[in-house]
């Protein structure tokens, strides 16, 4: 009879604690002394195409547009709260934009020659056989005018092509422009407990962007790679090369409506292009800039 009385008089208020912690960094930032053996990008593009296949989640300690140096969380259980810590981190972009303008060409030959100019007045042309059904995509380095990095592949913006046969027979084709770009900073991550999952990113600090000037200026595109006298490293390279544009195709084919919707909308490609585009990068540049203490 006491209970129903004790329970509208009485009640049990949740109120927040705050309990300092140490937490223990397991990355630093600096080159990873393999990154010519590809094998951050070959991972990351087969990442990225699992993610389009089993619709997967971002993996740990990336959120937002931001990965961060991996760090240990308290062995305690039956936690409920969250964790804030001070940590490094890389906020990356891929700067993906549509053409300004793109031509299809059918040759005598039977061949197209597809033509695409960018924003920033990069040009590039692919020249493809369409009787062969895996030339459906691909990417490309393109070298852009005033790019300084253009010596070299690894660091060039990149062009993502589509090509495609409407119902009719009709050929159509998309390109995609992208110049990652990105920036280390000191950042305040909050996480969860009960999954170690980040929910919030903020930086506090670009000071690491200055400080390591030759790293961070010249991005890694993360999908073309000079050719190499190593069978396994130039396999790696062949694989992520393929991969990412073709799990960016086969994201489109899994659109309502399938293949043709997305050529039919103007932003269709590039918004998926950003989407897949952005894991791989993600994962490799955390990968590649974040090494193991």
């Amino acid at each position: 009879m006491f209970q129903p009385l004790a329970g509208s008089v009485l009640q049990i208020r949740q109120r927040p604690q705050t309990e300092p912690t140490l937490v223990t960094s397991t990355k630093t930032l600096g080159l990873a002394p393999d990154v010519n053996e590809l094998n951050a990008f070959v991972s990351a593009a087969g990442f990225a195409g699992a993610a389009v296949e089993q619709r997967l989640s971002d993996p740990p300690f990336i959120e937002g547009g931001w990965a961060t140096a991996e760090f240990t969380f308290p062995l305690v259980s039956g936690l409920n709260g969250t964790m804030v810590v001070n940590t490094t981190g890389i906020q990356t972009s891929v700067n993906c934009a549509n053409p300004v303008n793109t031509t299809l060409q059918n040759n005598a030959n039977g061949t197209f020659s597809l033509t695409s100019t960018s924003m920033d007045e990069c040009v590039h042309t692919v020249v493809f056989d369409p009787r062969v059904v895996t030339l459906q995509y691909g990417v490309d380095d393109v070298p852009c005018p005033g790019n300084a990095s253009s010596a070299d592949v690894s660091f060039r913006p990149v062009m993502f092509w589509y090509f495609h046969l409407k119902s009719d027979g009709t050929p159509q084709a998309q390109t995609i422009f992208c110049a990652p770009s990105i920036k280390a900073s000191i950042v305040e991550v909050s996480a969860n407990l009960n999954n170690g999952s980040l929910y919030s990113v903020v930086a506090l600090s670009d000071s690491l962007t200055a400080a390591y000037p030759g790293l961070i200026s010249q991005p890694y595109n993360g999908v073309i790679f000079p050719s190499n006298n190593n069978t396994f490293i130039q396999a790696r390279a062949t694989t992520v090369r393929s991969g990412v544009p073709s799990a960016i195709f086969r994201f489109a084919a899994q659109m309502t409506n399938g293949l043709q919707s997305t050529f039919d909308l103007p932003n269709g490609f590039l918004d998926i292009t950003k989407t897949v585009y952005t894991t791989p990068f993600h994962r490799s540049q955390i990968n590649i800039f974040c090494r193991g203490r």
